[in-house]
C-alpha cells in the first residue's frame, strides 16, 4: 500500500520560521507599547499589514539560516577560493614520529618491500671521553670511556626484485631526510643482500591435477610465505575494520586510521606491521601447510630446505640476520628438479614455458581509491538576494514597483513617499542581515587582507530610493558600517575561534607587541599562524633537510618545524634570514647532533676533538683566610658547586667553590704560589650532542631588547620544544652574528655536500662548536625551567 504524503501540522523547529508566532508576538508588543492609541488589530489595519510584511521577510531570512552549513559557506560556481577547512588526511596525520611511522614511510616507496630502523649509540668515528683532562678524543688510550650518543639510527631495507640497491638507498635517504625528527639522524642506510632459499619436495597430486599450474601456484605461495609483502589497505577497508559490528581486534577509529604519516599507496595496519618483521628461521611444517592448502595437492611425501648460507635441513632453517630470505627462482627450481610431482608412482614432467604461462599476476592499477574524506560541497544559494518589503503590499498602497498612477494627487503621492521612507529603515536592516548571511564564509576565512566583519548592501535601487535617498548614500553606508578598532577586535576574535577549533591559542597580542594596540600587524601574524597550521602542528617535531643546497633561494623555506612554529607564535617570518646585515627579526636553531664528527680521524691530526675545560689565568691569595682566589672570566659557577682543577702545579684536585663573583671564585686551599690551570665541573656530562639544541638570537633589535619579550621567547621555546630536548640560548651583537653567519653558511654547505672549498667547509664544524661553546655553555636558570629534563644515561628530572 502506497504511503500518503502529508504536511506536518507541528510548528516549525525555529521560531523565526513560524509566521503565526511572529505575528502574535508583534501584536503583543503593539498592545504593550501603544494600546492607548492603537485598538484595531484586524487584518484591514495598515499597521497590521506592515507587521505581516515584516514577519514574512523574517521567515524568509530564517529559512535561509536553516540551510546546511556547506550551503552557507558555498561560493558561486567557477569562483576560486582557498579551502576553509582541513580534511582528515590533512589535520590528523603527522610527520613520522615512531619507528613504525618511519617503516610505513619507507615501505610506501616503490621498490622497498620492508624496512627496519635500529637505534645505535656508537658514532663513526668512535668518540671517547677523557675524564682526566675533560675532553673528547678519538683515542681510546688512558682509560678513556666511549661516548654513547642518542638519536642515531641504522636503516635496513629489503628490496623488491627488479630494483637497484643504489637507487633504493638514494630514495630512502631522500625520503628520510625530508621527514627527519629533531635531534635524530640516520647514520647508515643499507639494502640487505638476499639469502636464497631452496625448497626440495616430493608432492603427490590428484589424477586430474595439472602439474604445470600447481608448480606455478606452489612457487607463488612459498615465495609469499618466505618473503611476505605487507598489504596496503584502502580507506573503505580501514573503515570496515572500524565498524562496531565487526568482531575484529584491529578495529580502528577515524583518528586511529589517519594517525601517522601521509602515505601514497593507502593505509598500513599497525598490527600487521608489527607482525611484519624479519624472519629468523623457516619451519618445514609451515611450508607443508602452505603446499597442502593448494587444491589438487594430496600429500607432501618429503620436504627439505636449504639456503645459500646453510646446508639442507629437514625441520627448520636458521636465517642470517644480515640478509633477507628470497625463494629460489622458478627457472632455477625447475632446472634443478627441486620439486617433483607424482600421480601415484609416476613422475610428472614439468615444462618451464607452460608454468610461466600458468602464473598468476596481480593486475596493477594507477588509480588509487580515495584516501580522504572530502569536504562537503554545498549549493550556492544567493543568500544576499533581497526584495523590498514594499513589493509585498497591496497595489492600492502605491509603494511597490508599479507605484501610483500619474493621475494621483500630489497629496496621495506625498503619503506614499512618506510610507516608503518609513519602510526603508526596515528594508535596510533586513538587506544588511541578508548580506551578512551571504558573507559568513568571509568571516570564517583566514584572509587578513580584508578586516571587514560587518557587511551591508544598498537599497538605493528600491522603489522610491532615487527620490528619497541622497546620491552618496551607498558610499556613506559602506564607510559607516564599523570603525577600524571594532573591525580589528572582531576579526581577531574570529581568528581566535578558528584556531581554537584545533585546540590552539595564538600568543596574546599585548605580549607579542608590548605597549601597542591591536593592529593589522597582529592580525597578519595571527593569520599566518592559522594558514600555516598544517606545518606548525603536524610537522612541529620535523627537523630541516640538511641535504638540500643552502645557496638556492627556493631552499630558504627549508627550516625545522619547531623553528616555524616558534617563529609564527612570536610574529616572526620563519624563513632563513641574514640577520647581521639587516634589522630583520629572526633566529637560528642548530641541532647539536649534526655537529658530531662524521669523517674518519686522520692519523696525522690531533686526537683531541673537544675540550670542556675552562681556563684559570691566575691563582692568588684570597681575602678570606685559608682560601685561594681563581681568576676565570665569566665562569658562571654558583656557590657550593664542585669543580675539578687540573694542569696546575700546586692546586690540582676537587673543590667546593665559594665567594663567587663574575670573573672569580674561591677554593679551600692554602696559598702556595701564583699558578695557572683549567677547571671543569665535577659532574661534567660527556655528551654535548644528544638531544640538545642551540638557539641564536640578535640582541640589537627593538623587540629583542625588551626583557618582557625575552621572557616570552624563553617561555615559548620551553613550552613548544619536546621535553627530551635541552635548550641553550645565545645572544649575539652584529659583529658576533656576522661571524656566526659566515661559519654557519660554510657548515651548511659542508653538511649538504655542496661545499665549494672542502677544507674550509670541514673546518667550519670545529669553528661552530667553539663559537657555540658546546659542552661548556649552561642553560640559563629561568623560573620556567622547573621540571626541565637533562639527558644522560637515563632521563633525570631536575
Amino acid at each position: 500500500m502506497t504511503e500518503s504524503l502529508t504536511i506536518s501540522i507541528a510548528p516549525p523547529e525555529h521560531p523565526g520560521m513560524d509566521y503565526v508566532f511572529l505575528r502574535e508576538e508583534g501584536i503583543k508588543f503593539i498592545e504593550k507599547l501603544a494600546s492607548s492609541r492603537w485598538t484595531d488589530y484586524n487584518a484591514h489595519d495598515p499597521g497590521i499589514t506592515i507587521l505581516e510584511a515584516l514577519c514574512y521577510a523574517i521567515t524568509d531570512l530564517s529559512y535561509r539560516l536553516s540551510f546546511e552549513m556547506e550551503d552557507l559557506l558555498a561560493y558561486p560556481a567557477g569562483e576560486s577560493h582557498p579551502p576553509l577547512f582541513l580534511t582528515a588526511r590533512e589535520s590528523l596525520t603527522i610527520n613520522p614520529l615512531t619507528i613504525n611511522d618511519y617503516r610505513k614511510l619507507l615501505i610506501d616507496s616503490d621498490g622497498i618491500k620492508n624496512a627496519w630502523l635500529e637505534p645505535i649509540d656508537t658514532p663513526q668515528p668512535d668518540l671517547y671521553y677523557d675524564a682526566n683532562n675533560a675532553k673528547l678524543t678519538f683515542s681510546s688510550l688512558d682509560l678513556a670511556e666511549p661516548v654513547r650518543l642518542r638519536g642515531l639510527y641504522r636503516v635496513l631495507l629489503e628490496q623488491e626484485p627488479g630494483y637497484q640497491k643504489g637507487n633504493l638507498e638514494r630514495v630512502a635517504r631522500t625520503k628520510l631526510n625530508q621527514h627527519r625528527n629533531l635531534c635524530e639522524d640516520f647514520a647508515e642506510i643499507r639494502v640487505l643482500d638476499f639469502e636464497e632459499i631452496t625448497v626440495k619436495a616430493e608432492i603427490e597430486i590428484a589424477e586430474d591435477a595439472n602439474p604445470q599450474v600447481l608448480m606455478a601456484q606452489i612457487h607463488e605461495a612459498l615465495a609469499r610465505n618466505i618473503s611476505p609483502s605487507l598489504p596496503f589497505l584502502s580507506l573503505h577497508q580501514m573503515r570496515d575494520l572500524a565498524e562496531p559490528h565487526q568482531r575484529c581486534d584491529r578495529g580502528k577509529s577515524i583518528e586511529e586510521i589517519f594517525s601517522g604519516p601521509i602515505l601514497q599507496h593507502g593505509f598500513i595496519d599497525d598490527e600487521q606491521l608489527q607482525q611484519f618483521d624479519r624472519k629468523t628461521e623457516i619451519h618445514t611444517s609451515d611450508l607443508i601447510h602452505v603446499i597442502l592448502d593448494i587444491p589438487g595437492v594430496k600429500a607432501v611425501k618429503q620436504i627439505a630446505i636449504a639456503s645459500s648460507q646453510s646446508p639442507e635441513q629437514e625441520w627448520a632453517l636458521d636465517l642470517d640476520p644480515q640478509l633477507t630470505p628470497r625463494l629460489k627462482s622458478m627457472q632455477g627450481m625447475v632446472e634443478a628438479g627441486d620439486i617433483q610431482f607424482y600421480k601415484g608412482k609416476i613422475v610428472c614432467d614439468l615444462d618451464l614455458t607452460q608454468i610461466e604461462g600458468a602464473r598468476h599476476f596481480e593486475p596493477s592499477s594507477d588509480l588509487l581509491p580515495p584516501q580522504d574524506f572530502p569536504i562537503p560541497t554545498g549549493d550556492y544559494r544567493e543568500l544576499s538576494e533581497y526584495e523590498s518589503i514594499q513589493n509585498e503590499f497591496p497595489l492600492t498602497y502605491g509603494i511597490g514597483e508599479i507605484g501610483l498612477p500619474a493621475s494621483a494627487s500630489a497629496e496621495r503621492k506625498a503619503q506614499a513617499k512618506q510610507l516608503q521612507g518609513y519602510l526603508m529603515v526596515f528594508d535596510q536592516l533586513l538587506a544588511n542581515y541578508f548580506a551578512q548571511l551571504d558573507r559568513v564564509k568571509d568571516l570564517f576565512s583566514l584572509d587578513t587582507a580584508q578586516i571587514q566583519t560587518y557587511f551591508t548592501q544598498s537599497i538605493a535601487h528600491f522603489p522610491g530610493g532615487a527620490a528619497i535617498l541622497q546620491e552618496a548614500y551607498t558610499q556613506h553606508l559602506e564607510s559607516q558600517q564599523e570603525s577600524v578598532s571594532v573591525a580589528l577586535e572582531r576579526k581577531y576574535r574570529f581568528l581566535e575561534h578558528l584556531i581554537a577549533q584545533y585546540g590552539e591559542r595564538f600568543t596574546d597580542y599585548s605580549l607579542l607587541f608590548p605597549n601597542s594596540e591591536l593592529s593589522e600587524k597582529v592580525l597578519q601574524c595571527q593569520g599566518d599562524f592559522a594558514r600555516d597550521y598544517r606545518q606548525v602542528s603536524s610537522a612541529r617535531d620535523r627537523a630541516f633537510n640538511y641535504t638540500l643546497n643552502p645557496n638556492q633561494i627556493e631552499n630558504f623555506q627549508n627550516v625545522s618545524g619547531l623553528k616555524r612554529r616558534i617563529a609564527r607564535l612570536l610574529g616572526i617570518e620563519p624563513t632563513r634570514q641574514f640577520l647581521a646585515s639587516s634589522d630583520t627579526e629572526g633566529f637560528y636553531l642548530i641541532e647539536h647532533l649534526l655537529l658530531r664528527p662524521h669523517q674518519a680521524h686522520s692519523p696525522d691530526a690531533s686526537p683531541d676533538f673537544l675540550s670542556f675545560a675552562h681556563s684559570i689565568t691566575e691563582f692568588r691569595a684570597s681575602e678570606s683566610p685559608g682560601y685561594v682566589t681563581c681568576i676565570s672570566r665569566n665562569h658562571g659557577l654558583q656557590p657550593h658547586e664542585r669543580v675539578n682543577i687540573f694542569y696546575s702545579t700546586h692546586y690540582s684536585g676537587t673543590y667546593s667553590i665559594a665567594n663567587t663573583a663574575i670573573d672569580t671564585f674561591d677554593i679551600l686551599h692554602e696559598f702556595v704560589a701564583e699558578d695557572t690551570g683549567e677547571w671543569v665541573r665535577s659532574e661534567q656530562f660527556p655528551d654535548p650532542f644528544s638531544f640538545q639544541i642551540s638557539v641564536i638570537f640578535p640582541d640589537w633589535l627593538t623587540r629583542f631588547q625588551s626583557e618582557n619579550f625575552k621572557q616570552l621567547i624563553y617561555e615559548t621555546l620551553i613550552a613548544e620544544t619536546p621535553a627530551h630536548i635541552t635548550l641553550h640560548f645565545h645572544w649575539r651583537d652584529r659583529e658576533k652574528m656576522r661571524e656566526f653567519e659566515t661559519i654557519y653558511a660554510l657548515w651548511l654547505q659542508s653538511l649538504s655536500g655542496h661545499a665549494i672549498d672542502s677544507a674550509e667547509a670541514d673546518a667550519s664544524t670545529t669553528r661552530l662548536i667553539n663559537l657555540l661553546e658546546l659542552g661548556s655553555s649552561e642553560i640559563p636558570a629561568f623560573p620556567a625551567l622547573i621540571g626541565y629534563m637533562v639527558i644522560g644515561e637515563n632521563f633525570v628530572v631536575n
